[in-house]
């Protein structure tokens, strides 16, 4: 039990420190601002699954998560908690669609599916139309319909 708390409290503190630093440079435009800093650490942090060398450096640092392996179990238990609480309308979904031609690793897909609950879905780029439409008709399914892009 203490690693999975020692997991969530480090994904936690580094989410936190995420969204202060994002904040910080969104509100630099003036108007109202709101965004999903949990939403974008965790998309960030599966894409982080996908990189080594330098790139993983870069997403350590910018994700202010010491072990990017240990957060992406740890998003396991989040997304689960999230998406289970009662009385309450609260629903994380996090999807990659990626250009069909792109080789992907098999370990890359099973993570995004075991620890992020999300999928990777492979599209045709060159046809726009039925690409936007594929990725609209998965985010109004997971939106109840609530937001289109």
């Amino acid at each position: 039990m203490a690693g999975k708390n020692n997991a969530r409290n480090t994904v936690r503190d580094g989410n936190n420190g995420f969204a202060k630093h994002l904040y910080k440079i969104l509100s630099r435009e003036p108007g109202n601002l709101i965004f999903s800093p949990i939403s974008i650490h965790a998309i960030l942090s599966l894409m982080s699954q996908g990189s080594v060398n330098q790139t993983k450096a870069a997403f350590t640092d910018a994700l202010k998560v010491p072990d990017l392996n240990m957060a992406a179990k740890s998003y396991k238990n989040i997304m689960s908690h999230l998406n289970s609480i009662k009385g309450v309308t609260l629903l994380m979904a996090n999807n990659l669609f990626l250009n069909e031609n792109y080789e992907l690793q098999n370990p890359f897909a099973a993570t995004a599916k075991d620890n992020f609950m999300a999928e990777v879905k492979l599209v045709d780029f060159s046809k726009s139309e039925a690409a936007a439409g594929s990725i609209n008709d998965w985010v109004e399914k997971k939106t109840n319909i609530k937001f289109e892009i």
